[in-house]
């Protein structure tokens, strides 16, 4: 069985995360999908997104993020799923 990582390690991941992504001024609007593809999320940034993902606790590889109008990022996105 494959170790699952606690809240408090994925929480800190994806703080660093959109503490990154905060940083580049380069990314528009991002929506925040679930792995069945159901929009969840609108933010200013990638920031906000991981934000939203921190908040609820959604661990890495169930949701994906895409610029609003464009092709998905795939931050996130489980790679299994995705093919």
């Amino acid at each position: 069985m494959a170790l699952q990582p606690s809240a408090k390690v994925i929480g800190a991941n994806l703080a660093a995360a959109a503490a990154d992504a905060a940083d580049d001024p380069s990314v528009g609007q991002v929506g925040l999908y679930d792995q069945a593809g159901v929009f969840r999320f609108a933010g200013e940034a990638e920031a906000d997104c991981l934000a939203y993902a921190a908040l609820f606790e959604l661990p890495l590889g169930s949701f994906s993020l895409a610029p609003l109008g464009g092709a998905r990022l795939g931050l996130g996105l489980n790679p299994a799923s995705s093919s």
